[in-house]
C-alpha cells in the first residue's frame, strides 16, 4: 500500500484528485499500517506465550478490522468522484 501512495506522490499526480479523496486514501493507508503494526505485536505476544497480550492485540485488531472495512466501503462509494 505504501508503494502505491509513494509512487503517486513521486510522479506528481496528486493534483488530479480532490482533497477529500486524498484525505480518505491517506486515512485508509494509515489504518492499514496500524493493522500491520498490531499484527506484529500479536505475533510477538504469541511467540512469547503472552496470552494476555495476544488477547489484547486480537481484540484491538478486531476493532481495526471493522474500521478498515468501513473505510473500504466508503472509498468504494466515492472512488468515482475522486478525479
Amino acid at each position: 500500500t505504501q508503494i502505491a501512495w509513494e509512487t503517486t506522490k513521486t510522479i506528481n499526480i496528486l493534483s488530479e484528485f480532490s482533497y477529500e479523496c486524498l484525505y480518505q486514501l491517506e486515512s485508509m493507508y494509515d489504518l492499514q499500517g496500524r493493522v500491520l503494526e498490531e499484527m506484529d505485536l500479536a505475533a510477538r505476544a504469541l511467540q512469547a506465550r503472552d496470552l494476555w497480550g495476544l488477547q489484547r492485540s486480537l481484540q484491538f485488531l478486531h476493532q481495526l478490522e471493522l474500521a478498515l472495512q468501513e473505510d473500504y466501503r466508503g472509498m468504494l462509494e466515492t472512488i468515482a468522484a475522486c478525479s
